[in-house]
């Protein structure tokens, strides 16, 4: 890929300009349905992207605005289904759904000073969309197609916020700063085309305890929880989950991190 940057002095801020070639990370699932019945994962490769990038301070407040256009991008599919080893694809192609993309993410932070609840804070939002403009390949096997359903039927826009918020206390013993994480992310409306782009009512949210002790050990603790909706069969096993988050609506977790440096 190549990028490059610009800071004009006019613009007080910086603009940059993207044009990447890449291969896709996340797969499309193919199913070889006769004995022995196989999975395979595939990978797209030769996926064009032509970006743009802002970041700017405004009244104090960081802004960051990012789209781009993708081309030949993979799209969310049913599994495939496939008799014989030799209708695999070659590698970096696909039996699923291509087509061309457009994707947007808006961020701000910003930081608040002392208040009675707190000494110091910092809070980011960010507001993500994305679109499918066309399907190139595999309609048939879309998500997004007419005759398709189910609960993560595919929309033609995606939008989806996260919210993050940490107050800090300073010295509450000799050495110690402690702060209290908080984040909140959801799909806002609609399903992604692209996997795990995001889903509508999808997403997580946590709650912790840092502490920073002597600038050199750092304690994490925090509860992770995940929401989202769900269809099940007769047997009351999920059929068809809205993203990933909802097959996680009931396994929140709790995680403890150290890190120190030397």
């Amino acid at each position: 890929g190549v990028q490059t940057r610009w800071s004009p002095q006019w613009l007080d801020g910086t603009m940059g300009f993207y044009l990447r070639n890449f291969s896709d990370r996340l797969p499309q699932v193919v199913v070889k349905g006769t004995a022995p019945r196989q999975y395979f994962m595939t990978y797209g490769s030769d996926v064009d992207l032509y970006g743009f990038s802002l970041a700017k301070q405004i009244a104090g407040v960081s802004f960051g605005l990012d789209l781009n256009y993708r081309r030949n991008m993979p799209l969310v599919s049913d599994a495939v289904a496939i008799t014989s080893l030799s209708q695999l694809p070659k590698q970096g192609e696909l039996l699923g759904a291509r087509g061309n993309t457009t994707h947007g993410v808006l961020n701000a932070l910003g930081t608040i000073g002392s208040t009675p609840l707190f000494e110091a804070a910092s809070w980011a939002t960010e507001l993500t969309w994305n679109r499918w403009n066309s399907v190139t390949q595999g309609a048939q096997y879309f998500k997004g197609r007419d005759s398709y359903t189910a609960i993560d039927k595919v929309s033609k826009d995606y939008f989806g916020l996260a919210i993050n918020f940490t107050p800090t206390w300073y010295q509450v013993f000799p050495g110690a700063d402690l702060s209290m994480p908080m984040s909140y992310s959801r799909g806002l409306s609609g399903n992604s085309a692209v996997v795990f782009g995001g889903n509508e009512s999808a997403g997580r949210w946590a709650l912790g305890l840092a502490m920073d002790l002597y600038s050199k050990y750092r304690f994490d603790l925090k509860y992770v929880g995940y929401f989202g909706e769900y269809v099940t069969g007769p047997t009351g096993a999920v059929v068809t989950p809205n993203g990933s988050t909802a097959l996680l609506k009931d396994r929140g977790a709790v995680f403890f991190t150290f890190k120190t440096t030397l």
